[in-house]
């Protein structure tokens, strides 16, 4: 009997949950641990960010790996041109986007929610992107049966078809597989959320860590993926930058990189 309740703690050890004496009271309340640490928002990938990123999800699901890789770099390529970063000469205001109060553009997420607030003309350059692919229609079709997706009334414009039972499935393995936030699909999306900072010049890097910088630039073709894919899905995570970076801190050319 001993032996068998040592084994059930050592089964327990390593749980992503928090046993009942190591909670606080509170009055009636019980508090968590990470509750209790003060400035802390709790983000998911699974329920925070995965859903506004369907569109890319979907791709994954359905074009091969170099494929929609390819598709991820050329919309960073296409947001970086169209949104230059403030400090380059030809930058201008990518009105009509929001801010939050980092003051950085929601497009920097290159999410459904972001996508929505481009302009008919901005929206239709970029859909041009993932449908130049011969699959692109086929596998952004089931979009068009979620209603309640921001910019759906676009989506139904640019792809023009209707959806079919089929989409359904689509639709579901794409879902499936982003639960896992550390899947393969899951961290190449946010891969293309990470780059997307850097190559808007949202992300800057020390100098000393500018061979990190590039293997992220050169996801998957460069380093230890064993320690590049940990590194893209904690920067993906990061949702408050800081306003102006330290003039020790160089920004590594995305745009170029991205395009080699």
């Amino acid at each position: 009997m001993a032996k068998s309740r040592k084994t059930k703690r050592w089964k327990h050890r390593d749980a992503n949950y928090s046993h009942l004496e190591q909670h606080t009271r509170r009055g009636k309340t019980l508090i968590p641990p990470l509750n209790r640490v003060e400035n802390f928002n709790k983000s998911s990938w699974r329920d925070d960010h995965a859903p506004d990123m369907l569109w890319a999800l979907l791709l994954s699901a359905s074009l091969p790996r170099d494929h929609y890789l390819a598709c991820f770099r050329q919309a960073v390529k296409w947001f970086r041109a169209t949104f230059p970063p403030a400090d380059e000469p030809e930058a201008r205001s990518p009105t009509p986007m929001a801010s939050d109060d980092s003051g950085i553009a929601t497009a920097c997420e290159l999410d459904h929610t972001s996508l929505s607030e481009l302009t008919n003309e901005q929206f239709e350059a970029f859909a041009r992107i993932p449908l130049a692919h011969n699959l692109g229609y086929a596998a952004l079709r089931p979009l068009l049966l979620i209603d309640a997706l921001p910019g759906i009334d676009r989506w139904r414009s640019v792809l023009a078809v209707e959806p079919t039972d089929a989409d359904w499935d689509t639709l579901g393995a794409a879902v499936v597989a982003a639960l896992d936030h550390q899947s393969e699909q899951s961290t190449d999306v946010r891969w293309l959320k990470y780059v997307l900072k850097m190559a808007l010049g949202k992300m800057r890097f020390l100098s000393s860590l500018r061979e990190r910088a590039e293997e992220i630039l050169f996801f998957p073709n460069r380093g230890d993926l064993r320690v590049v894919r940990p590194s893209i899905r904690a920067g993906e995570m990061m949702r408050k930058l800081p306003r102006q970076v330290d003039s020790s801190k160089v920004d590594i050319s995305a745009a170029r990189s991205l395009s080699r």
